[in-house]
């Protein structure tokens, strides 16, 4: 059993289970401290029950910048602001503050929203500490989960992206086991010609409130501080995948593995693992770099047959996925809401 990142616990139908918005186009807008930048009112398509936010945000040295989520029901009522991430520039003092991260309409589970009834539409806020932060983008998805699944128009052309390979397994063996996620980050940003070492991604990446180094909007911050912009997204259609990896960007995607379910893997099961789709073969498989391999030969170009990544990907995580883009790109843009 591979162990390498906190999870979280389809098929897509006519309309997706999932809607990706942009929420703040800041495009250099600025956030000072005592003054936060508040997003307009997000409508969902339909209710949704969770919620994911990624930022893009400049934090200089001894800055803080933090991000923070409220939703709407149906009936109107809205939760109070729901604390999801924060992120500090160098010497920025340390904040082991306590943070409110439940309502009666919800609460954030590590890193995304979750409630038990439907919701209507949500807000983000990011506010600064010690310094002015530059909000270049913030997005949000929504999921209905729980809505009926259909099918996954697995018939889609043969693509592929030249990805180069990393191994989780070559780091510190401290913490080799637990670093799928900045691996994965490397790897897709060494493809956008920015190359680091993956020691400084995971330093760049980790959680120090709930010690992990698989934090989703984390992971998309710690690569637009290293260069590369990005989104948080959810997929649950190949043809949408196809789209963006057309557009030039791999897909780092979030699985859960139960033994049987991926024999093609380098590990028989994991409670969450992040690996890279780095392409589609034509004949029914996600083409893969998997860091959980200690080699190129035996995690580059792995063939995982969709029907399994459908399982795995769309069923295990909802979809959740890193899309990461070339520097001085617009997650906005490429989201195109």
């Amino acid at each position: 059993m591979l162990a390498c990142v906190a999870m979280h616990a389809a098929p897509a139908m006519a309309a997706s289970r999932h809607q990706t918005a942009r929420a703040i186009e800041g495009g250099g807008e600025r956030a000072a401290p005592g003054e936060p930048i508040v997003s307009g009112v997000v409508e969902a398509d339909q209710p949704f029950t969770e919620a994911l936010i990624s930022i893009n945000v400049g934090v200089p040295d001894g800055a803080r910048a933090s991000a923070e989520l409220r939703v709407r029901d149906a009936e109107g009522a809205w939760s109070p602001w729901l604390f999801v991430m924060d992120w500090a520039g160098h010497g920025a003092a340390i904040d082991d503050g306590v943070k409110i991260t439940k309502s009666s309409l919800g609460r954030i589970d590590v890193d995304y929203f979750k409630s038990a009834e439907p919701m209507a539409a949500a807000q983000v806020r990011i506010a600064a500490e010690g310094g002015t932060v530059t909000v270049a983008d913030v997005s949000l998805t929504f999921t209905s989960v729980g809505a009926a699944a259909g099918v996954t128009h697995r018939q889609v052309d043969a693509i592929e992206l030249t990805v180069p390979f990393r191994s989780q397994r070559a780091e510190d063996p401290t913490i080799a086991g637990r670093i799928c996620s900045p691996t994965s980050v490397a790897m897709v940003l060494e493809y956008h010609g920015i190359t680091v070492p993956t020691q400084h991604a995971a330093d760049t990446i980790y959680d120090p409130r709930h010690d992990l180094f698989g934090n989703w909007p984390r992971a998309v911050q710690g690569a637009y501080s290293m260069g590369g912009p990005g989104y948080l997204t959810r997929f649950d259609d190949w043809h949408a995948v196809r789209e963006t990896l057309a557009a030039g960007s791999p897909i780092i995607a979030s699985i859960r593995v139960r033994a049987g379910q991926l024999d093609a893997a380098p590990y028989d099961s994991t409670a969450g693992h992040l690996i890279v789709i780095t392409g589609l073969d034509g004949e029914g498989n996600a083409i893969v770099n998997d860091c959980a391999a200690s080699n190129a030969d035996s995690g580059k170009r792995l063939l995982y047959p969709m029907a399994d990544m459908e399982t795995v990907w769309f069923a295990g995580s909802n979809g959740t996925s890193y899309v990461l883009l070339p520097p001085g790109a617009s997650a906005a843009a490429s989201i195109g809401n």
